[in-house]
């Protein structure tokens, strides 16, 4: 707006200042268009038709004795450009050229026009809409990278996610087990059992019962009220409960994750501090944040925790499942502990190979205008400004080689900042007071593509102080070297060029974080569903090969016990019962691994060892737990215990009483120790 009206008197022609009038309508047109899309481009055309007509009309009326008008820049550079963005498939753009071309011809063909300020004028007209066009197509290229990044991230975290889908479902299989047919079993099988008859067939109908269904189906992720749901949960104890807002709907599944994190920080705090702890929810933007602190002794977090979870199990894990993330800290003075969903966006890193490659192009519009500019600068000592224009070049073409290579680091941008300064500075004292002409200031262009270069690709907290000082810098400089009027209403050489560069420049750098965090956030939510329909496939895929396995266990001994045929409390009964709850409890802590272990301590289990199986996780010594065991045979003293566990890879057998090695020469190369009273073997890496 300010390079429309510049120049312009109250002198000027009528039909000059009343084409000028349309044409700034126009502008302000594409403003709100731009902002508030308001369809206004054949308006906007017809307004630039109508402007463009009455200027040439009125300069042919006035014959060719008067010299001509024209600026391509101030008066049609940001209506192309518009045109070209917004409307570059559309008939509008050939409207508006069209106008445009036959205007200019029209005048230079007609009237006095002095060539050398229109050739300037339109190649920074050019080289401003290929900057814009270039960085459209950054912007493109910054979205697609990072989709394709998240494409295979996905990827990467999907073999986890099942991993961590499977081992939620195996621990919800074997709580169900533990509650409904382990627990049958034991009524039976245990000798301290006190349940009578009636309640051991109950237990027996039920777990058959159990056996035959499959879970419920997770429940709808519906919205949901957060905050109501934290007040219920949280019982009224010592803690304060503040919610920001009142109401807060969020995703089921993931009101269920927060609030049971927050339960288990504030049963922590309950536990380790005699004050009050603080539960806060706020929500910020997509964000939803739940902070609990208290003012305890606090606790090493990275301490082992014995076989408890502890906060990094209950809360950390438990927030990563649906997509968000926890932090603890905890010290003398209190613990704190913050759930955030969905979990902040990574710090962006720097840009993709297509998006680099179209930054170091990006600046050759420009030097090529500046040196255009220059070649036909009207100066006496015009060497020396072409001098530093090469100087500056050569500079600009070793960044752009540095950012196509991997991209610059924050020095090295900082490092052409401060070039841009310079050339300022030279620029602004050649000048020795207010410019001759308009076109006497010849660095805006250069310190725009230095800044084009230097810029995009580092984080914001880097490049907004950047462009901050090279724009403050370039604005006290001019205003003291030629004051503010020439400091405003300069050519689009001057200052505005430096402007509507930063401006482009600081777009692409918050465009990139923005997209970022944009399809972080979206991702999330999505990564959230998907997580959750996946669990179900994952969990009933497990359900249905356990019931399966534990339907062939039992056969039809609970069905048996359930309706009276057999008796609960007869000794055989009582043996097979135990001997079954076992086996079931073997296979549960090996599902889904190989079984054969399992099948080994239940045959000798049989021939009359009291054998128990401390550990699920044998990992790869499974197999030659079992060639080990196979290798057993009856004990030789009645009440002989046989204990297996497993660490670090090593599994270890306690046999007590001691074996017979005479008789079991085969289980020699396991022998770890030998002493009287029993003998233990070890298989895995130490063996």
């Amino acid at each position: 707006m300010p390079k429309l009206v510049g120049g312009i008197s109250q002198d000027d022609p009528t039909y000059l200042l009343t084409g000028l009038g349309v044409l700034f309508v126009a502008h302000v047109l594409v403003a709100i268009d731009c902002l508030w899309i308001r369809r206004l481009g054949w308006l906007i055309v017809g307004l630039t038709v109508v402007a463009t007509g009455i200027i040439v009309v009125g300069q042919l009326l006035e014959g060719p004795a008067v010299p001509g008008h024209w600026r391509t820049d101030a008066w049609f550079g940001t209506l192309l450009t518009y045109g070209i963005l917004l409307r570059g498939r559309k008939p509008q753009l050939l409207v508006l050229s069209g106008s445009f071309v036959i205007g200019l011809a029209v005048v230079v063909t007609t009237q006095q026009l002095e060539w050398v300020p229109q050739i300037r004028s339109l190649a920074y007209t050019l080289s401003g809409l290929g900057v814009l066009v270039v960085a459209r197509l950054i912007t493109i290229a910054i979205t697609e990278e990072y989709l394709a990044s998240r494409q295979l991230r996905a990827e990467q975290e999907q073999d986890a996610g099942e991993s961590a889908a499977r081992a939620e479902a195996l621990a919800g299989l074997r709580r169900e087990m533990h509650d409904s047919l382990l627990h049958a079993l034991q009524r039976m099988g245990a000798s301290w059992s006190a349940a009578n008859a009636d309640e051991v067939r109950a237990s027996c109908e039920e777990a058959r019962q159990r056996l035959a269904q499959m879970p419920e189906p997770l429940t709808d992720d519906k919205p949901v009220d957060v905050c109501a749901m934290l007040h219920r949960s949280l019982k009224p104890r010592r803690q304060v409960i503040t919610c920001e807002p009142e109401t807060l709907l969020v995703p089921l599944s993931v009101a269920q994750a927060l609030v049971g994190a927050a339960r288990e920080a504030v049963r922590n705090a309950l536990e380790h501090t005699s004050g009050s702890p603080e539960v806060h929810l706020v929500q910020r933007g997509g964000t939803v944040r739940v902070t609990v602190s208290d003012e305890g002794p606090g606790f090493d977090v990275t301490a082992p925790r014995g076989q408890s979870l502890g906060l990094e199990g209950s809360v950390v894990q438990r927030m990563a499942a649906i997509g968000g993330e926890a932090h603890v800290q905890s010290a003398a003075g209190g613990t704190t502990v913050e759930m955030q969903w969905p979990a902040s966006p990574p710090e962006p890193g720097g840009l993709g190979e297509r998006a680099r490659r179209l930054i170091s192009w990006c600046p050759i519009p420009l030097v090529a205008a500046s040196a255009l500019h220059i070649l036909t600068l009207e100066w006496p000592g015009a060497a020396f400004p072409m001098a530093i224009t090469l100087i500056v070049a050569a500079l600009i073409a070793v960044g752009a080689v540095a950012v196509r290579g991997g991209g610059l680091a924050p020095w090295q941008s900082a490092v052409l900042c401060g070039v841009g300064m310079i050339t300022f500075i030279v620029n602004y004292a050649a000048v020795q007071g207010a410019p001759s002409i308009d076109w006497d200031l010849w660095a805006p262009s250069l310190v725009s593509a230095l800044l084009i270069i230097g810029l995009p690709g580092q984080p914001v907290r880097v490049a907004v102080p950047l462009a901050g000082v090279v724009v403050v810098g370039a604005v006290t400089t001019s205003w003291l070297t030629l004051g503010w009027q020439a400091t405003i209403g300069s050519h689009f050489g001057g200052l505005l060029a430096v402007l509507l560069y930063t401006i482009v420049t600081l777009v692409l750098v918050f465009g990139a974080q923005t997209v970022s965090r944009h399809l972080h956030v979206t991702r999330r939510l999505a990564a959230a569903a998907e997580l959750r329909a996946h669990a179900a496939q994952v969990r009933d895929g497990v359900w249905h090969a356990w019931l399966a396995r534990a339907e062939r266990l039992t056969g039809a001994f609970l069905g048996e016990v359930a309706d009276g045929s057999r008796d609960p409390f007869a000794p055989e009964t009582r043996a097979q019962a135990a001997r079954l709850g076992a086996r079931m409890r073997d296979e549960l802590r090996l599902w889904p691994g190989p079984l054969r272990l399992a099948s080994e301590l239940d045959r000798l289990r049989g021939a009359g060892w009291d054998a128990r199986l401390l550990t699920g996780d044998v990992g790869s010594t499974s197999d030659d737990l079992a060639e080990l065991l196979g290798h057993l045979g009856r004990p030789g003293e009645e009440h002989a215990q046989l204990l297996v566990s497993a660490e670090d890879g090593t599994a270890t057998v306690t046999a007590t009483p001691a074996v017979a090695m005479a008789e079991h020469s085969p289980l020699r190369r396991w022998v770890s120790i030998a002493d009287p009273d029993f003998t233990q073997f070890r298989t895995g890496k130490e063996s």
